[in-house]
């Protein structure tokens, strides 16, 4: 048998054994969202690295039917990876349909080659032995261009979204809550370096140089040991990131202090990390700001700011967030930029998206209407 053989039946068995694992994320209870994140991207990394152990063109001469099933779920990789991550750390972010239109690259691909998979099986074969069509070639050639922009957005967004969390929730986690970040940001980080990999060896094929180590065997390599650790990692560590709406710290902080005392210390400290971030980024400066902006922002969930602000200063989020604006509006009146510009300008500039909002925010806010504030300092 062949290195080459030997390296193939490596690949198949690393494949079987992510596959296996992937059910088993799947189906164990308990059945945590995350978990079938990871199952989905371990199935899409098998079916890709089968392709490729499999795929010579006399296998697909023989199984045309399977061309391109490697190339379509290349796709699924990072937005399914970038998926796990997010629903790993966040609660609020364990819905399915949150996600959809991050696979709209696939359904894309999918129904741009669709009517090449109506073909008959000859056809097919015609194709992978001669490739005489140039629409398809283009498909191909292209899609993995898109694949390798994917990567590249998906591992910054990664990135960012594990030190935004570990910067605003890193205090309140547990050793063993900080560890399981540092192994997901390992992990995206030799994700990375595999992107670079198989970004290399795209480009090679492309320009169709060759080399005597070919670029794409030490990425499937590392992706199907990738996918076997990830899995292992996700068994032993399932759920250690949970941080439900509740808002409560790890165990340790409970039996060290009374309940109530740790309860209004998480409150407050969460507080001020929603005033800081409003004070110091200025969301509310944007006209169409939501919640979500605000959760994604701080690292809490929707429901826990809007606990916060119902609890400890009785407002709304909305409440909230038109006060800023109406305390901004009154710093650009002071500084006299409504001699230049109209109230609604500034009102626009401060985030209103509506001068009848901006004009009863103004008047609950101050007990006054904003000509008779412009009177009032122009006295």
């Amino acid at each position: 048998m062949l290195i080459s053989d030997y390296f193939n039946l490596f690949l198949l068995i690393g494949a079987a054994i992510s596959l296996l694992i992937s059910i088993y994320l799947w189906l164990t209870p308990p059945k945590f969202f995350s978990n079938r994140a990871l199952s989905f991207l371990t199935i899409c990394w098998s079916i890709t690295v089968v392709s490729f152990a499999l795929g010579s063109p006399d296998f697909f001469r023989r199984f045309p039917h399977a061309y391109g099933l490697g190339s379509a779920t290349a796709y699924l990789f990072f937005p399914a990876f970038y998926m796990y991550i997010k629903s790993y750390l966040y609660d609020d972010a364990r819905k399915a349909s949150h996600y959809w239109w991050h696979f709209i690259p696939f359904l894309a691909f999918a129904l741009s080659i669709s009517p090449f998979y109506f073909q008959s099986g000859e056809i097919k074969a015609d194709f992978i032995k001669n490739r005489n069509i140039e629409w398809l070639n283009m498909i191909f050639s292209y899609g993995s261009l898109v694949v390798i922009a994917q990567g590249i957005i998906y591992s910054i967004l990664s990135i960012n979204m594990l030190q935004h969390f570990q910067y605003f929730r890193g205090k309140r986690l547990s050793n063993k809550q900080l560890s399981s970040i540092k192994w997901i940001l390992q992990f995206v980080l030799i994700n990375i370096v595999l992107w670079a990999i198989g970004t290399t060896g795209a480009i090679m094929d492309m320009l169709n140089i060759s080399t005597p180590i070919n670029p794409f065997k030490i990425y499937y390599l590392g992706i199907t040991i990738l996918m076997i650790v990830l899995g292992y990692f996700s068994i032993r560590h399932p759920y250690v990131i949970s941080m439900e709406a509740s808002g409560t710290l790890n165990p340790v902080f409970q039996k060290e202090r009374n309940e109530n005392n740790v309860t209004n210390s998480a409150d407050k400290a969460d507080l001020k990390v929603i005033t800081n971030y409003i004070k110091n980024e200025r969301p509310y400066l944007k006209n169409d700001l939501n919640l979500r902006d605000l959760a994604d922002g701080t690292g809490l969930t929707k429901h826990r700011i809007s606990e916060l602000l119902n609890k400890e200063l009785s407002k709304s989020f909305y409440d909230v967030i038109n006060e800023y604006r109406i305390n901004e509006v009154i710093r650009l009146i002071d500084s006299g930029k409504h001699k230049e510009f109209t109230l609604a300008h500034l009102a626009e500039k401060a985030g209103f998206n509506s001068k009848a909002t901006f004009y009863r925010v103004f008047k609950k806010v101050t007990g006054n209407t904003p000509n008779n504030y412009i009177q009032s300092i122009e006295v």
